[in-house]
């Protein structure tokens, strides 16, 4: 499920240049994190993920196009009721999709998770461009163990939806200007605001990723929603029709799109999602 957006910012609130001399010290700069609060109501822990999308640069060459990405430049990290610790992020190639670790909250407890910008890095800067916004997607991750079948497919963490409570923020500390060169600094300043939440509430209901069925031989996945087909032995329609909608990728080369057929699948009420391996 999407969250909300986000921001990340270490740089000056406006350009100096664009102020008088007499201004300028009012264009103090800003470190600004993203906190997202997540309560598992539930009374079995279970594992989540993150996902992030970000606005890539509009050209790579541009001067601040490395600040304009996650990596090297942030941290991601959570802390439940002890010690804080670093989620790793992986982007997705060359996309502005990032995915996180995946990670488990307690029944009944709630995880502080905060995306933050590299402070040591850039708070020595005298005019840091650091500029990353996007939204977050979290999500409830198909798990691997138990039967055979479910080391290679996976299973749904929990048959019906589970519930969270989730709170989204942005918080963020002004810095002297004469900050960190004369360590005696003490004007600093805070900000602190809700976002809204994609939900437009802070309960909410999240599913769990189906197990996944793969054909043989095809580059294609098949994902069929928990419960919506009865795998037996005596009923083979299911593989059948994954094979079927396969060969038909796989057969037409690229000319099949599969944002349209998953368009069109949903239309025909088949709880059934292509994505490609």
């Amino acid at each position: 499920m999407e969250v909300s957006t986000f921001e990340l910012l270490v740089k000056r609130i406006a350009p100096r240049m664009a102020l008088p001399p007499v201004q300028q010290p009012v264009a103090r700069r800003v470190v600004q994190g993203y906190f997202l609060t997540v309560s598992n109501l539930e009374s079995i822990d279970l594992r989540y993920r993150l996902e992030f999308r970000i606005s890539l640069p509009d050209n790579p060459t541009q001067t601040d196009a490395m600040t304009r990405l996650l990596e090297g430049n942030t941290a991601l990290i959570i802390d439940i009721a002890g010690a804080n610790s670093v989620l790793s992020l992986t982007r997705v190639g060359t996309s502005g999709r990032y995915i996180s670790q995946e990670f488990v909250i307690p029944a009944q407890k709630t995880a502080s998770i905060q995306l933050l910008p590299d402070v040591a890095r850039f708070a020595s800067q005298d005019n840091p461009m650091l500029e990353i916004r996007g939204f977050v997607s979290l999500l409830l991750p198909r798990v691997f163990g138990g039967s055979a079948i479910e080391n290679v497919l996976g299973r749904p963490q929990s048959p019906r939806p589970v519930r969270v409570l989730l709170n989204a923020e942005v918080r963020g500390t002004f810095l002297p200007n004469d900050f960190p060169a004369n360590p005696a600094s003490t004007d600093f300043d805070q900000i602190n605001y809700s976002l809204a939440l994609a939900s437009g509430r802070a309960l909410n209901e999240l599913s769990s990723e189906p197990p996944r069925i793969v054909v043989p031989g095809s580059p294609i996945g098949v994902e069929i929603a928990p419960g919506a087909i009865n795998m037996t032995p005596t009923n083979s329609e299911a593989v059948d029709l994954a094979a079927m909608l396969a060969g038909m990728l796989t057969n037409n080369g690229n000319g099949t799109n599969l944002e349209t057929l998953n368009r069109s699948l949903s239309e025909l009420d088949l709880p059934i999602a292509m994505r490609r391996l």
